[in-house]
C-alpha cells in the first residue's frame, strides 16, 4: 500500500516585493539591489542611491535638476518623498494584502500586535497614568489594519501613596446612601426650655 497523501495544504512562502513596480524577489537583499538599479539610479552619472530621497538630493545638488517622480514606478507609487528601502517604509496595508494566504500572514499579525502593545505601554509610561493612557498618541494604522476604539473616560489616578476617592453614586443604577440620622438627646432627660423669666433681658 502506498502512503496516503496529506490533506493539509501548505501555504506558499512570502516573497519580498518592490513597492514601486510590484515585482517580487527571492529575498530582501535582491530586492534592495533591484531598487538601486531601477528606481534609485541617476540617469546622468549612473550613481546609485539607497532611497528615493537620496536620489532627489543628488539630482538637486550635483545636476541642479528637480526630480518629482521615482523612475520606473507605477502610477500612484512614484512619490519620491516616501522613504522606501527594501520593505522598510512600505505601508502596512500593502504588505498585509501581499502576505494574505502565505505563511507570513500569521507572523505579520503577531508582529503588528506586539508592536502595538509596546507602543501602548510606552504611551502609558510617558503619560504617568497607568489607568488612563493617551492611546490617541499611538499610531493605530502603523500596527493594525483597523483602528482601535478610543479609551473610555476612566477615573483619575491620585498621587503615589494616596487612595482614590471614588464617587460611584453618579453612575446609573447605583442608589445613593441615605442621609445620616439626626442626633437625639438620651432617653430620660428633658431639655430645659428657655423662658422669658430665665432671660437676663426680661423686664
Amino acid at each position: 500500500m502506498g502512503r496516503k497523501k496529506s490533506s493539509v495544504v501548505s501555504k506558499p512562502p512570502f516573497r519580498p516585493f518592490c513597492y514601486y513596480c510590484e515585482r517580487d524577489f527571492e529575498n530582501e537583499k535582491v530586492l534592495i539591489q533591484h531598487q538601486k538599479l531601477k528606481h534609485f539610479h541617476c540617469y546622468i552619472c549612473h550613481r546609485k542611491s539607497d532611497t528615493a530621497r537620496g536620489l532627489v538630493g543628488h539630482m538637486l545638488q550635483v545636476h541642479k535638476e528637480s526630480m518629482r517622480k521615482v523612475p520606473n514606478a507605477i502610477v500612484g507609487r512614484d512619490d519620491p518623498e516616501i522613504a522606501i528601502h527594501g520593505l522598510d517604509g512600505v505601508p502596512n496595508h500593502i504588505i498585509a494584502s501581499k502576505a494574505k494566504g502565505t505563511v507570513y500572514e500569521e507572523e505579520l499579525v503577531r508582529k503588528r500586535a506586539l508592536e502595538y502593545a509596546e507602543a501602548v505601554s510606552a504611551s502609558m509610561i510617558q503619560s504617568g497614568n497607568p489607568l488612563n493612557p493617551s492611546i490617541q498618541s499611538a499610531p493605530y494604522g502603523a500596527y493594525l489594519p483597523f483602528p482601535m476604539p478610543p479609551p473610555a473616560n476612566l477615573l483619575p489616578v491620585p498621587p503615589v501613596g494616596m487612595f482614590p476617592q471614588i464617587n460611584l453614586h453618579h453612575l446609573p443604577g447605583i442608589v445613593p446612601p441615605p442621609p445620616p440620622p439626626i442626633p437625639r438627646p438620651p432617653t430620660g432627660t428633658i431639655p430645659k426650655k428657655n423662658t422669658d423669666a430665665d432671660s437676663k433681658y426680661a423686664t
